[in-house]
């Protein structure tokens, strides 16, 4: 599960809660790991506690939930909105 973070200029931030992709990439065929971690060198992964501090107070960053609609629905960060990853891609 992953939320990814909007902030003006910087591009963004993707914080991953409950597997990361390395984790999940491992069992994939080569060329996808490598689109991977292509993939990862564009984003920018925070930790629990900056991720505690945009939510806390979050200025001019944009908060998006990048799972399908149904999960956004049962349970998501006050504030965030829905943008399904297939969506983004």
């Amino acid at each position: 599960m992953s939320i990814g973070i909007l902030l003006p200029l910087t591009g963004v931030m993707s914080i991953t809660l409950a597997i990361s992709s390395v984790t999940f990439a491992q069992g994939l065929p080569p060329i996808v790991k490598q689109k991977v971690e292509a993939a990862q060198k564009q984003v920018k992964t925070i930790g629990m506690e900056e991720y505690r501090k945009i939510v806390e107070n979050p200025g001019a960053a944009l908060i998006v939930d990048v799972r399908e609609p149904h999960e956004y629905a049962a349970g998501h960060v006050p504030g965030a909105i829905n943008i399904p990853r297939g969506v983004l891609e």
